[in-house]
């Protein structure tokens, strides 16, 4: 059980979230060396953030969720995971994001 009350519950075979979800956020997560990486880097906090949904998992948890959503921030790599239902949730998970980082650094969000 998580801080929140949330409990996960994985099926013995991962196989399919491993497939289908991990190796696809870790592809997506592959950084080139930093000598490479030029200009396109963000310089201060929320100055670009990456957004990524995975799924549907074959997951079973309580309360149901299928997706996971996460936010990276370029700059400090902060990374925050929220377990959505459905897709249409993420637009809502954002704001609720933005809020929060916003007001913890004291910096507005620049592009997305």
């Amino acid at each position: 059980m998580t801080g929140n009350g949330i409990v996960i519950t994985m099926k013995t075979d991962t196989h399919d979230f491993e497939r289908d979800c991990v190796a696809h956020f870790l592809e997506k997560h592959s950084r080139r060396p930093s000598s490479e990486r030029g200009t396109d880097h963000a310089s201060d906090i929320l100055e670009l953030v990456h957004s990524y949904v995975c799924g549907p998992v074959h997951i079973i948890s309580v309360g149901g969720p299928r997706y996971l959503l996460t936010f990276i921030d370029d700059y400090s790599r902060r990374t925050v995971t929220y377990f959505i239902k459905s897709k249409f949730e993420a637009l809502g998970k954002f704001k609720e994001y933005l809020k929060m980082t916003e007001n913890f650094s004291g910096r507005k969000l620049k592009v997305t």
